[in-house]
């Protein structure tokens, strides 16, 4: 494995993992967090015939969500599946990121200095979230599945001229 990958996916997955744990640990705080965002689930339970959820039910999907971070954060970490793991964790990271980012509304209400706090802390998770992405598209130095389609398809046709080219030089047809 190359030194880079050793040392920067840990890096990468870090504030991931320690979002995960603070998820799991302090649930309650990040559901108040998702107050802004709570008007469109509840739109959306209810566009699923379902009824508006509780703040217990929602503790308890931050927790799972909190849980299944840390894996993908761990498992991204330590190289075991990590485009799997880096997909889970962009596909949770960049809800999150949204859910953490200040309404217009809210930002004109708030100290100019804590405004920009919060607007930076969340352009800072979609950036990870960007990092991942890209981590989650790393072959490892292996080709994609086409362009490793191609060089088989062209080492066929190589191989085939050169048998043909060994055949005609057997025969005695060469010149």
């Amino acid at each position: 494995m190359n030194l880079l990958r050793v040392v920067a996916r840990p890096l990468l997955a870090a504030p991931f993992i320690a979002d995960g744990v603070d998820a799991l640990r302090h649930p309650y705080e990040h559901v108040e967090h998702a107050a802004s965002v709570r008007p469109l689930i509840d739109k959306a339970t209810g566009a699923a015939g379902l009824e508006p959820l509780t703040d217990e039910q929602l503790a308890l999907a931050t927790r799972v969500t909190g849980a299944v971070t840390v894996l993908a954060g761990l498992r991204f970490a330590t190289g075991r599946h990590p485009r799997s793991a880096a997909l889970c964790l962009a596909a949770i990271g960049a809800p999150m990121a949204l859910v953490h980012m200040p309404t217009p509304g809210a930002m004109r209400k708030l100290p100019k200095d804590h405004a920009k706090f919060l607007r930076a802390h969340a352009l800072g998770k979609l950036g990870l979230v960007g990092g991942v992405l890209i981590a989650s598209t790393d072959r490892v130095g292996q080709p994609s599945a086409l362009v490793a389609r191609a060089m088989r398809r062209d080492q066929r046709r190589a191989i085939a001229a050169a048998e043909a080219a060994v055949a005609e030089r057997l025969s005695g047809t060469a010149s």
